[in-house]
């Protein structure tokens, strides 16, 4: 996707927080936490698939990654990943989420996600965090990449940990946020 493209998407859709794609950089340390045997992922907010390409390569053969995204515009790109592992989904992550087994995964190793939190309600976050947790497997990842550090204390709450870094070579800067359930 162009990026003048991606900007008018962003400009027609109060929902998305970012201004810019995220950089290789970002793209890159997020992609470095799948680590080996983590074979199902669920990317909340995918985009375009600026990320979900790079989680793609991280990913083993016999891997399966659900993108869920809402934006049709970025669906559209999104959809243009030509990846048999790759299943994107046109829905609310708030919804799907009250139901991540149905997504047809075996097992959940890592849930990534870059949807603005700071949109959605302080219930809602919770509620969205405490059933990532729930849904992922034991010793599974749930990282958080976002403009603010808003989420950290309850991923903290919610997983007993959290760590944080932060990724300045992106226009915004990001703070990564990683818990281990």
């Amino acid at each position: 996707m162009t990026y003048r493209k991606f900007i008018t998407s962003v400009l027609k859709d109060p929902h998305i927080a970012a201004l810019s794609k995220s950089s290789k950089f970002v793209c890159e340390r997020v992609s470095r936490e799948i680590k080996p045997g983590c074979k199902y992922i669920v990317e909340y907010g995918a985009g375009d698939g600026v990320i979900t390409k790079y989680l793609l390569r991280a990913l083993p053969p016999d891997g399966k990654l659900v993108a869920i995204e809402k934006n049709k515009e970025l669906l559209s790109e999104l959809r243009r990943i030509e990846d048999k592992r790759l299943v994107s989904l046109d829905a609310d992550v708030v919804h799907v989420s009250k139901n991540l087994n149905a997504l047809g995964l075996p097992k959940i190793h890592a849930i990534i996600s870059g949807i603005p939190f700071s949109f959605l309600a302080p219930q809602a976050r919770r509620e969205l965090v405490e059933r990532s947790h729930r849904a992922l497997e034991t010793g599974g990842l749930m990282l958080l990449y976002q403009h603010s550090f808003l989420m950290a204390s309850m991923l903290a709450d919610v997983f007993g940990g959290v760590h944080v870094s932060f990724e300045p070579r992106n226009f915004l800067p990001y703070f990564i946020m990683q818990s281990t359930k």
